[in-house]
């Protein structure tokens, strides 16, 4: 399935009926692990009604990503170029609510559920008391896990894993289209918190998450670690963080603009890899946070 870049455009619809406990999985993909990726569905596809495999990958080189994925439960939409992120979860809401979906779960590339069916049904469950945005305990390493079940209110959720109603999702706007990749998660449950709805972690099951490219280095004696993030990321993550500490005067912001910037100097000094491409992104996203315009 293709789509014009028009079609992805958010629009005012109404809710239809939806088709209680019907769920539509999509993952955003963008020259994808193709195992990491089979990992990645199959960890989950078994307890979704459909699931959408939005390639951000340009050109028609992306075919070969997909090759042994092809279960009856998958399709394929795309524009043949890099739309972000927030116009692909757009359409994707608008896909399952105009097909009666009542759940949309988002999905990163690079994630692997464990117990999945566990977090789905404590999140339904939940959603009967109270509409609200969840997500999962989402962590590099399975052994981090923590030994907890149930809920815990949290400020704002990752984008993959995040099950949520296809209703409260339409309720507050969709996804902002002003945020290309980065803090298109936290805008959306920054403006739903705005408007009395909560995020939840919830412990029920567990997400095992990459953050960036874990990276280490030996420098000045010792080993080093750091998180390392291209200087795109860069430029979005730092802009987005501030653009929404303006909007929203979240107090948790400041902190986390400060440890992203850590990390990007730690990149700089000790991999030594593009050092004026990250400084120069790192300055553009501080420029951009402060001086641009988003529409909200």
């Amino acid at each position: 399935m293709v789509t014009k870049e028009n079609d992805i455009i958010f629009p005012c619809v109404s809710g239809n009926n939806e088709v209680k406990g019907s769920v539509l999985a999509v993952i955003i993909t963008y020259q994808p692990d193709r195992e990491l990726l089979y990992r990645n569905i199959h960890a989950f596809i078994n307890h979704v009604d459909k699931l959408m495999i939005w390639d951000n990958t340009p050109g028609t080189l992306k075919k070969k990503y997909y090759e042994g994925i092809s279960e009856d439960k998958i399709f394929y939409a795309g524009v043949e170029e890099n739309v972000g992120i927030s116009k692909a979860l757009n359409f994707a809401l608008k896909y399952a609510i105009s097909e009666r979906y009542e759940y949309l779960l988002t999905m990163d590339q690079d994630s692997v559920w464990y117990d999945f069916s566990f977090f789905k049904d404590s999140v339904m469950k939940k959603n009967e008391n109270e509409l609200c945005i969840c997500g999962p305990c989402a962590y590099t390493d399975i052994h981090n896990r923590p030994n907890k079940n149930g809920f815990e209110p949290f400020r704002w959720q990752i984008t993959s894993g995040m099950f949520v109603k296809t209703e409260l999702l339409n309720r507050i706007g969709g996804y902002n289209e002003s945020f290309f990749v980065d803090c298109v998660d936290i805008e959306l449950c920054l403006r739903a918190k705005s408007q009395g709805i909560n995020s939840y972690y919830c412990y029920d099951g567990f997400l095992l998450q990459k953050y960036g490219i874990p990276s280490k280095v030996f420098f000045l004696g010792k080993e080093r670690n750091y998180i390392f993030y291209s200087a795109f990321r860069v430029r979005g993550i730092i802009g987005g963080h501030i653009i929404l500490y303006r909007r929203y005067k979240h107090p948790d912001l400041p902190g986390e603009i400060k440890r992203y910037t850590k990390e990007v100097i730690k990149s700089i000094v000790y991999s030594k890899k593009q050092p004026f491409k990250l400084t120069f992104a790192l300055l553009k996203g501080f420029y951009d946070g402060i001086f641009k315009k988003y529409s909200y």
